[in-house]
């Protein structure tokens, strides 16, 4: 079993990490996204861990809190689950979030939850997803 020798934690910003739910953990998040039963989910990460181990090898992956790193008792591979990141949202990003979403909920909720969460992580929501999120006479959100 590989050693982790070194681990650096930085502040998250402007990103989100994701993951497939209709797919393995390990499958790129944007292969197929655009198909239209594609579902995704997201977690808003307050920090970036970036460990070393001893065979040479680098991971890295998003946490919620710094708690995570001590529960989790040296299983590693949970600490470093979360390693796919976006920046910026297209409109199928947004529709497979909002897939995820609408089974729990309605439509339009999951739309305003999604919009609600992107718009905190500050990642870049792209025109046509916003125009998907958002109803029309919201549409007043000023890019940075």
């Amino acid at each position: 079993m590989k050693k982790l020798i070194n681990l650096n934690i930085i502040p998250a910003s402007r990103v989100i990490c994701v993951y497939r739910e209709d797919m393995d953990l390990n499958y790129p998040f944007r292969r197929g996204i655009d198909s239209n039963g594609a579902m995704g989910d997201f977690d808003v990460p307050r920090y970036i861990v970036i460990g070393t181990f001893d065979d040479g090898s680098v991971r890295v992956g998003g946490i919620v809190t710094l708690n995570e790193i001590n529960s989790l008792h040296q299983d590693y591979d949970q600490l470093f689950l979360r390693d796919q990141f976006l920046h910026n949202i297209t409109i199928y990003d947004a529709m497979a979030f909002v897939r995820s979403y609408a089974r729990v909920e309605n439509e339009d909720s999951a739309k305003k939850r999604v919009y609600k969460y992107l718009v905190e992580a500050g990642v870049d929501i792209w025109e046509e997803a916003e125009k998907y999120l958002l109803p029309q006479k919201r549409r007043k959100r000023t890019r940075l």
